[in-house]
């Protein structure tokens, strides 16, 4: 497998990667609504840096680092189901302006909503696991000239995860001017009871994961 393909691989693991209803979309859609592409589209770059992180010690077989994540995995789903209620808190009782308009996000801000997603992502370090399976199927890691096709890879996977989350925002961004308040009130309800059902889910698992 080249280089070139590698970085391809890259992009479509990371775009494909990106898709699904959880907690980091559902922030990077009510910021795009609420706030303006930038904000979420920042949000969503927050997952893939950490995706690209945790991608990273995969492939390059940080052996420490991989033992203590898969020893203290129930206590990081705890983390996640306690910040996952909370932000789920925010989100029900906040009010929404007509429109969805908040005015200019100050770059203040934008970093503000960088961290807060990249932080969510990073107390999720099982992400470690699911990249050595990817690894594993496409046979990366075991070919010639490994590091510099791993360093294509993780390029890629970067790209591709912000390809997904600039594309999520700006068309979400697009939609906010035909919404009225109200409705945007809804939509912060569902999202925050959405947070709150995966909140309870992550900590069935804490507990399972500590039981055992």
């Amino acid at each position: 497998m080249n280089y070139f393909v590698n970085l391809l691989v890259g992009l479509g693991l990371g775009w494909i990667g990106s898709i699904g209803l959880g907690p980091v979309t559902l922030l990077v859609v009510n910021r795009s609504l609420h706030k303006g592409w930038a904000s979420g589209y920042l949000s969503g770059m927050g997952a893939s840096v950490s995706d690209t992180l945790y991608a990273s010690v995969a492939a390059f077989g940080i052996t420490l680092l991989i033992n203590i994540i898969q020893e203290y995995s129930g206590w990081f789903r705890l983390l996640i189901a306690v910040t996952l209620f909370l932000i789920g808190l925010f989100l029900i009782f906040s009010k929404p302006r007509q429109n969805g308009v908040h005015g200019p996000s100050s770059s203040k801000n934008l970093w503000r909503d960088f961290a807060t997603t990249l932080l969510l992502s990073l107390s999720n370090p099982i992400m470690v696991v699911v990249y050595l399976g990817l690894f594993g199927f496409f046979n990366i890691i075991s070919e010639p000239g490994t590091p510099v096709r791993i360093l294509f890879l993780l390029t890629g996977i970067l790209l591709g995860a912000n390809a997904y989350w600039f594309t999520l925002a700006h068309l979400i961004h697009r939609l906010r001017v035909r919404l009225k308040a109200d409705f945007l009130r809804k939509v912060n309800l569902v999202i925050g009871l959405s947070m709150w059902v995966m909140a309870v889910i992550a900590g069935f698992k804490a507990w399972f994961s500590l039981m055992h």
